[in-house]
């Protein structure tokens, strides 16, 4: 695992109170872990914080896939799109 599926997974599991053995790369934040929207956006402004990056509106319309994969991947678009801006 990578170190930043490690920092979003910890985040999560902060935000959740629970143990982050419990949340794997694919487990889906809404149905497995029963977030609700108020939850997802303290999750989502913590991980934008975190890597001081802003999501699109785009992304936060894709809460029924919502993991850690998604986040990881979000991620990475946005710095890719960041590097290519410079």
């Amino acid at each position: 695992m990578s170190k930043e599926k490690d920092e979003i997974r910890n985040i999560i599991a902060k935000i959740l109170d629970i143990d982050e053995k419990k949340i794997t790369d694919k487990t889906n934040l809404m149905e497995d872990l029963f977030v609700d929207s108020l939850t997802f956006i303290h999750i989502i402004a913590e991980i934008e914080r975190k890597y001081d990056i802003e999501f699109s509106s785009d992304m936060l319309n894709v809460t029924d896939k919502l993991n850690v994969d998604t986040i990881y991947n979000k991620i990475q678009e946005l710095r890719e799109g960041t590097n290519n801006e410079k």
